[in-house]
């Protein structure tokens, strides 16, 4: 029952999906971290959409540091913005820049401060974060010295999450990665040109971000959570499969093709050589 259930109201989510989308939900591309940091950026940058939001992204940004932008005390001001970069590379080895680098997915440098920002939407945390803040750091004392936050931007989901897994998440990392959620960095941000008309292109992006924490996401919560447990119940089926395998049986988790997947068990793959069985 709970699984018809379950079934069901994937089936009334799907059907209602088309009632009320914003532009990347029709280009399916309101769940792509990429795209959805290009909009951030553009939104938190001072003389572009961040003027028609009256800096209030960037503003809510940067309560999660201490700073502040523009501000009478020299102590909190961060002052003006240098530069802002998508993608900046980050190197295992500071003194080595010849090789692939590593990149954190937001960069702001100011006069005064550094932001790193790495960012997830549905994606698990598994960068090296370590990485990511020795090479803010070291950027930040390239000029001269400034002070420097490196900042996790997820879904409520993902902080609630990550905040319960001390493992995934331990104190060191907690102090040098604060959370602020995409429902928090977009608060009360409204979108308007500098003549008071409202842009509809852009206030459609703006909702893009603003759904990323909104309540359509809420409606997948239990079928999420469902998939999370049926992916480890597969996981230890797996091994135990493994442990009585012979070398020539592959043993697999089939995880599905599609977006939106409805399991109602653990689905583990044994293939046998030449079709037998």
């Amino acid at each position: 029952m709970v699984s018809r259930k379950n079934w069901e109201d994937m089936c009334d989510l799907i059907k209602n999906k088309g009632s009320d989308q914003n532009s990347l939900q029709i280009l399916e591309q309101d769940r792509r971290e990429t795209v959805l940091v290009n909009a951030l950026a553009y939104f938190l940058h001072p003389r572009r959409g961040g003027l028609d939001l009256n800096h209030k992204m960037l503003k809510n940004l940067f309560r999660k540091t201490g700073k502040s932008y523009i501000d009478d005390d020299p102590q909190k001001n961060a002052g003006n913005l240098f530069c802002m970069t998508t993608e900046f590379p980050c190197y295992e080895d500071l003194d080595i820049t010849d090789v692939k680098p590593k990149r954190i997915d937001l960069f702001l440098e100011f006069e005064n401060y550094c932001i790193g920002i790495e960012a997830k939407v549905d994606a698990d945390l598994k960068n090296k974060l370590e990485v990511y803040r020795e090479n803010v750091k070291k950027r930040s004392k390239s000029w001269h010295e400034r002070d420097f936050a490196t900042i996790l931007l997820l879904t409520e989901r993902k902080k609630k999450k990550l905040l319960s897994d001390y493992n995934k998440y331990p104190e060191d990392i907690r102090n040098k990665w604060p959370i602020i959620t995409w429902k928090e960095i977009t608060k009360d941000c409204l979108y308007r040109n500098t003549n008071e008309q409202k842009i509809e292109s852009l206030d459609d992006l703006l909702d893009a971000l603003k759904n990323i924490d909104r309540a359509q996401i809420e409606d997948m919560h239990g079928l999420i959570e469902g998939t999370e447990k049926l992916d480890e119940k597969a996981k230890k089926l797996k091994k135990e499969f493994e442990k009585l395998r012979k070398e020539d049986i592959n043993c697999v988790i089939w995880s599905g093709e599609r977006k939106i997947r409805h399991i109602v068990e653990p689905r583990v793959v044994i293939e046998y050589p030449d079709g037998k069985f």
